[in-house]
């Protein structure tokens, strides 16, 4: 599809499910009606609203007063809702959901975002680089303060507990003596190196996600601490709309995101991910001709114990070109009203299957 078809999707739903598109607003909100016809019969409810709300504890005081019956509320609040008799708690079931750091191998310059940024686009082709900045994430505290313990720390691509995950397949400690050790080994192309003379970036993350944005501050923390007066860091967050058009324009040096399954197999994270014509691999420059092959026959082997190997092999592969850092994979935590029925957890969803919903 060209540009245009895109242009025309995006306020142009498609789609043959239990409600139709009735308005949409972005960054702001978009609303669902009941579509009566539907196949199985009409859905119990006949309206519903989504609304963008940045502001957690705005959402938090929405669904306490009862104006939502849903509302996504952070772990670190969770003590404001865990004895609130008017509001449910589903949680501790693990989802596919990983959350991620993405290094932009081409950072495209043509845009102001990157403004505070001081590299080349290719810094992050340097794998001593991408290294330094694994070793700065401190994935373990992030988990501990934003998730109350919540999640694991994913050692790739694949969730644990979907076939191809490899236990055996280690993590990025946060460590550092190794920040430094792998900035110091990579050269600024002037007989330098990166950790003596230090640099200025930007990283990104959506404005809203409270999350992201201290794993954004952690991530800085950690990176200018191996050389406090030459390592400058700059968190930058921006609404969504932006976030997506920044995104697709590779203008972002550093972004945090997230990873929601199209279906439950290991390629659906594989091939987005390191495929050089995949979703996230292309959007940050990185093309690797044996990492496709890979990809490819792993994808087509249709014996289980085969298959099975070659994610194993492609996963300890790609530790090792940390293309991205992985920062957590979460389990569930679902608040709502009392009054609302038929939510059902689906390790497959980030968002909400509303048709057997009722209150």
């Amino acid at each position: 599809m060209k540009k245009t078809g895109y242009d025309h999707m995006f306020d142009h739903m498609c789609g043959t499910g239990a409600f139709s598109l009735e308005e949409y607003s972005p960054d702001s909100q978009f609303v669902l009606l009941r579509y009566d016809d539907y196949w199985k019969g009409p859905a119990k409810i006949n309206r519903v609203i989504i609304m963008q709300v940045p502001d957690a504890n705005t959402r938090l005081l929405l669904l306490k007063s009862g104006q939502v019956d849903i509302a996504a509320i952070p772990r670190t609040l969770r003590d404001s809702v865990v004895d609130d008799t008017n509001i449910e708690i589903i949680e501790g079931f693990p989802t596919f959901n990983i959350d991620f750091i993405g290094l932009n191998q081409n950072i495209n310059f043509n845009t102001t975002a990157s403004r505070n940024t001081d590299v080349p686009a290719n810094f992050f082709a340097d794998k001593n680089v991408r290294l330094a900045f694994a070793h700065a994430m401190n994935a373990s505290k992030l988990i501990e303060t934003q998730f109350n313990g919540a999640g694991i720390q994913p050692n790739g691509a694949i969730p644990k507990g979907m076939f191809g995950y490899d236990p055996d397949i280690p993590v990025y400690t946060y460590d550092l003596e190794k920040v430094k050790s792998y900035l110091k080994n990579a050269s600024n192309g002037e007989g330098s190196n990166y950790l003596d003379e230090g640099f200025s970036i930007d990283i990104f993350y959506n404005t809203g996600n409270t999350v992201r944005q201290a794993a954004c501050q952690m991530f800085k923390a950690g990176l200018e601490a191996a050389n406090p007066s030459k390592i400058h860091v700059t968190v930058n967050g921006v609404e969504w709309a932006t976030y997506l058009q920044l995104r697709e324009e590779g203008a972002m040096p550093v972004l945090f995101l997230g990873w929601a399954p199209d279906y439950a197999d290991p390629n659906n994270y594989m091939q987005p991910f390191f495929h050089s014509a995949g979703t996230y691999a292309s959007m940050i420059g990185y093309s690797n001709a044996t990492v496709d092959d890979l990809i490819e026959e792993a994808a087509a082997e249709m014996n289980k114990t085969r298959r099975a190997e070659l994610y194993s092999e492609l996963s300890l592969l790609m530790y090792e070109e940390c293309v991205h850092i992985w920062t957590v994979q979460a389990t569930n935590f679902h608040c709502e009203r009392a009054w609302l029925d038929g939510y059902v957890f689906n390790p497959m969803y980030s968002g909400f299957y509303y048709y057997p919903m009722d209150k």
